[in-house]
Formats: structure tokens, C-alpha cells, sequence
């Protein structure tokens, strides 16, 4: 949903710049008289203009570079004079990411829709594989099916971004995509990941859910178990408001380290309301040099993983929305705490229960209550190949 542009606020004008063949009647009427819509071809050109119109301007803000944004191109910063050039943050950052009330309804509808398109696909995978032992889907024909299966909820609008299904030794590439070459047929003996998301008008998703349909190793379920573990104790944490992304990282990877592993990617990231699928300035991670700040109404993904090279891997994600967490004395001023809007069950027959604390035992079953509460009454199993 996000287009290439390029705009300037000022304080009695705002000039848009856009490839004026995307522009509808219905963007210039909701835009109004306030917004002068020009062609990007001439932006360059035109805020050299703009600039020299305003010879008494003191400082002009240009993006600079933040998490997943590259900021202002150097084509256009070489247009500023350097006596007003000013780098920094750009306050839509914040704006974007501290989602307002609408948004948030949105943000929990979507992913309550996208719940349904997800349970649905996975009870019929499961089904086809491990009841009936179907041999004949692959990474890609699966991922089809899930993506035909999202455009059947209301207001979608297609994936949020390029779906990674990964079977054995496929999931042990972090970042893999299957094509015609790759597309491995799934079978039993290993485990099955799967990265998706949708994009609905009321906001965006993105889920990984990791599954086995036949007998799991001991090894995989350890490993399910301990990176399920490290993104519960995340999902638990309750901390002080505008706590730093940095800060909680440890608490994801800290059932791994004590096993003397890791995983070589970020735990977290903002999350767009029908926007990005990865959105600033939230990156959870500990070599994070430009942290960002928890704050209500900021939404980000939990996805600790584990990958075995050469044989498989596996992640589980879920996108977190921050809120308010009340507590009669203020004295250490406001607190914030995390509550889960990805509503799909995580795969039981992976999980060695004996090897949860009890607080996380709760947490789990609170999970799958809400997902009985908020999606059951929406979800009814029709697909039928």
C-alpha cells in the first residue's frame, strides 16, 4: 500500500510529489485545496525552486537514515543549501508507530481475520499430510493455497510480503523464498516453516508457526520447546514506559544461551497498520545501535528461531501490541506490558511441557483461550480438495 514520493510541510503549504498517473479523483478530494500535487519527475527541480522563494528560511528537516529507512536520497539533500540543511529523525516515525485507537481495532480485526485464513490452511495441511499422507504438496503449492485462502477474508488485499515455506533443510536458511528449482515436497519426517502475512484494510500481519507432521526428534522438540519458552518470557514482560527495544532481547534468546546457542537474527520489528511489514523505529535486537522506545500503541513481532545448518530450522512469531500495565502505587512512574494479537496455536506435539516454567505454562493456556474466544466463533473448517 505505500507508493514512492516525496513531500514538504511547511507552515502554509504542503507540496506532494507522486507519479501523477497513480492519482484517482478520490486521492485529490480527500487530499483537498491543502495538498498541491506535483509530478516526482520535477521534485528535485522544483524544491531547488521552493528553496530559493524562501530566501529567509533558517532550517529545512531532512529524513535521516533510520531502522528500514534509508531517509532523504543524497540527490536530494544535494539541493539544500548546507546553512539549512538539517538531519534528523522525521516525526512521522513516532507518528506511525504509536498507532491510535482506530488503528489498534484495526490491527486486532485483521489479525483475527487472518487467524481464520491460517487455522484454516493449517488443519487442512495437516490433514492431508498427516492423516490422509498425501505426497503430493510442495512449499510452493502450500504457500499458494494459504495465500488463496487470505484473499477469501473480508477486505484483504493480498500478502503483506513474500511468503518464506520452508521444509527440513530449507528451514535452516533464514531468509529462504522456494522457487520452481527448490520446492521441496513435504513430508513427515521433518519440520515445516512457514513466514506469511496479510494485508488487510484495517491493518497488516505477519506470522510464523513451525510444524511437524510426522514423528518429531527429541532434538526438535528441545529446540521448539526453548525458542517457544524465550518468546513467552518476551510476551510476559512488563516494564517501564519507553523502555528501550535493546533492553528485552535477552529475554527471547536467554532458553537458547543457556544451551550455548543463538539465532543470527533480530527478535523483533514494528509492524504497519496497512503499511510496512517492517516498520520503525522498533528493531528488538542487542546490536541494535539506534534503539527504539516501547511505548502504548506500538505493535512489533516476537520471532526467536532456531536453525539447524544443512537439516532444518524452525521460528515462531507473533506480533505483540504494547498497552498500559496498571498497578495501584505510581511511584516509580508509568509501567507498560505486551499483549499478543496473532491468534494461532502454536504446534502441541513440538512442546515438552516439563521443560516450561509454570508461569509459562499459564501464559500458553491464557493463549489458547483467547484464541478459542476471539477466533472460534468466526472459524468453520470448509475447504475441501
Amino acid at each position: 500500500p505505500t507508493f514512492e514520493s516525496l513531500a514538504l510541510v511547511a507552515a502554509q503549504e504542503i507540496l506532494l510529489w507522486l507519479h501523477v498517473d497513480k492519482v484517482t479523483p478520490e486521492l485529490r478530494e480527500h487530499l483537498g485545496s491543502e495538498v498541491e500535487i506535483r509530478d516526482i519527475a520535477s521534485s528535485l527541480q522544483d524544491v531547488t525552486e521552493w528553496v530559493s522563494m524562501h530566501p529567509r528560511l533558517d532550517s529545512l528537516l531532512l529524513s535521516a537514515p533510520s531502522t528500514y529507512l534509508s531517509g532523504a536520497t543524497f540527490a536530494l539533500y544535494s539541493t539544500i543549501p548546507d546553512s539549512i540543511a538539517t538531519l534528523g529523525d522525521s516525526p512521522i516515525l513516532d507518528m506511525k508507530a504509536i498507532k491510535n485507537p482506530v488503528e489498534v481495532a484495526g490491527m486486532k480485526e485483521a489479525h483475527i481475520r487472518d487467524a481464520v485464513a491460517v487455522c484454516d490452511w493449517a488443519a487442512f495441511m495437516e490433514s492431508q499430510i498427516q492423516e490422509q499422507g498425501a505426497a503430493n504438496w510442495t512449499e510452493i503449492s502450500a504457500m499458494e493455497l494459504l495465500s488463496e485462502l487470505r484473499l477469501e477474508q473480508k477486505n484483504t488485499r493480498g500478502d503483506s510480503f513474500g511468503t518464506i515455506s520452508a521444509y527440513g533443510a530449507n528451514g535452516a536458511i533464514i531468509h529462504y523464498a522456494p522457487t520452481p528449482e527448490t520446492d521441496a515436497n513435504l513430508g513427515r519426517e521433518s519440520l515445516y516453516m512457514v513466514d506469511s502475512g496479510g494485508q488487510y484494510l484495517e491493518g497488516t500481519t505477519d506470522i510464523t508457526r513451525t510444524f511437524h507432521y510426522g514423528l518429531p526428534t527429541e532434538d526438535m522438540v528441545s529446540r521448539y520447546t526453548e525458542v517457544l519458552a524465550g518468546a513467552i518470557d518476551l510476551a510476559s514482560l512488563v516494564l517501564p514506559d519507553k523502555t528501550q527495544d535493546v533492553a528485552v532481547d535477552l529475554a527471547t534468546r536467554l532458553p537458547l544461551f543457556k544451551k550455548g546457542l543463538d539465532y543470527l537474527h533480530g527478535t523483533g520489528h514494528g509492524i504497519g497498520a496497512y503499511g510496512e511489514v517492517h516498520e520503525g523505529p522498533i528493531l528488538v535486537r542487542m546490536k541494535n545501535n539506534k534503539p527504539g522506545k516501547f511505548q502504548t500503541g506500538v505493535f512489533f513481532s516476537d520471532e526467536p528461531g532456531y536453525y539447524q545448518e544443512g537439516d532444518w530450522g524452525l521460528r515462531l512469531e507473533q506480533i505483540l501490541m504494547v498497552v498500559p500495565a496498571k498497578f495501584e502505587d505510581d511511584t516509580y512512574g508509568d509501567f507498560i506490558r505486551f499483549e499478543a494479537v496473532t491468534l494461532v496455536p502454536f504446534e502441541p506435539k513440538l512442546i515438552n511441557f516439563s521443560l516450561l516454567r509454570p508461569e509459562q505454562i499459564d501464559w500458553y493456556n491464557n493463549y489458547n483461550s483467547l484464541i478459542r474466544e476471539k477466533v472460534g466463533p468466526r472459524y468453520r473448517l470448509t475447504l475441501k480438495l
